[in-house]
């Protein structure tokens, strides 16, 4: 049987195609694609795109808002794993905000101009047992460009995807041999404050807040021990505020090790990857964020870990 992705785009649309088209080259060339924008995506597939072209024109001509299933077809996941014989990406996000706005123009040339073009989407997993996809935006609340996410197997960034989703590959492969606790003053100390913030209920947020206290130094330990999934004693982690807010702290539900150590990171280093874990998170979930952590410790201390 043959699976098909099917891709929902919720859009406001009314502009003339005439002015939507102009648009696209200019934006195609002003956007990169970094190892983040990879490393973030939870799936990178490769397929043939088949755009409504007619449905789309005639919704543009009455100024009306539509919801647009696209099909891409033939397709094959260079990372992540299909769901079931059919995957949905539903859009997440209204496509533009105005029937008049120059995002939009842009999308809409440029997704007509992609119909029957093999292409590669950066994709994001949406809901716990939905198998929904939507398309990756970076930072993930904005309106989407859809030069950000859909890319032509003949864009130079193509060449760019296919070797960086090979090299990230790699790095994971091979993290724990370039990452050992001997390189790392701190890597003990690190590991006895996450030892006594599960064994002991009442030092847990003494231990944590400590931990958080080492700063940048701390970093490449507390990424080599996250892949931790021990229980908290408690569910919660305090973490302070900057200066100028009433309040010195603010807390964050959590269950797992890793999800607090996830917080004390974006505490640290004021980075983020996507996936907020806490109460509920998923195993996948879980998973990605110690992937993402360790990409971004292979490339932050420079370390050739895709060797």
């Amino acid at each position: 049987m043959r699976r098909a992705i099917v891709l929902s785009l919720l859009v406001v649309l009314g502009c003339h195609a005439a002015h939507k088209i102009s648009f696209v080259q200019n934006a195609r060339v002003k956007k990169t694609l970094s190892w983040r924008d990879v490393a973030q995506s939870h799936c990178i597939v490769y397929g043939r795109l088949q755009v409504p072209v007619k449905e789309i024109e005639a919704a543009q001509a009455k100024w009306k808002e539509e919801l647009f299933r696209i099909e891409v077809t033939d397709e094959k996941f260079l990372k992540g794993k299909p769901i079931g014989e059919k995957v949905t990406i539903a859009n997440k996000y209204t496509m533009a905000h105005y029937a008049d706005d120059i995002a939009n123009r842009h999308n809409m040339g440029y997704l007509i101009g992609l119909d029957g073009k093999q292409v590669y989407l950066l994709l994001f997993l949406f809901g716990g047992k939905r198998s929904d996809y939507g398309l990756y935006a970076d930072p993930p609340n904005r309106v989407q460009h859809l030069w950000q996410c859909i890319i032509p197997s003949d864009d130079p960034r193509a060449d760019r995807i296919r070797k960086e989703v090979a090299r990230q590959k790699k790095m994971l492969e091979s993290f724990e041999k370039h990452f050992t606790p001997e390189k790392y003053s701190l890597y003990a100390k690190v590991k006895e404050l996450i030892d006594s913030a599960v064994t002991n209920a009442e030092k847990q947020e003494e231990a944590f807040k400590e931990l958080e206290a080492l700063g940048r130094e701390a970093v490449p330990p507390i990424i080599m021990l996250m892949d931790d999934r021990r229980q908290l004693p408690k569910n919660v982690i305090y973490l302070r505020n900057p200066p100028g807010f009433e309040e010195i702290d603010r807390f964050y539900g959590v269950e797992l090790v890793v999800d607090a150590l996830e917080k004390i990171l974006k505490q640290i280093t004021d980075e983020g990857f996507g996936d907020v874990l806490g109460h509920g998170s998923s195993e996948d979930a879980r998973q990605r964020a110690v992937e993402h952590w360790r990409i971004y410790l292979c490339y932050k201390e420079g370390k050739e870990c895709a060797e």
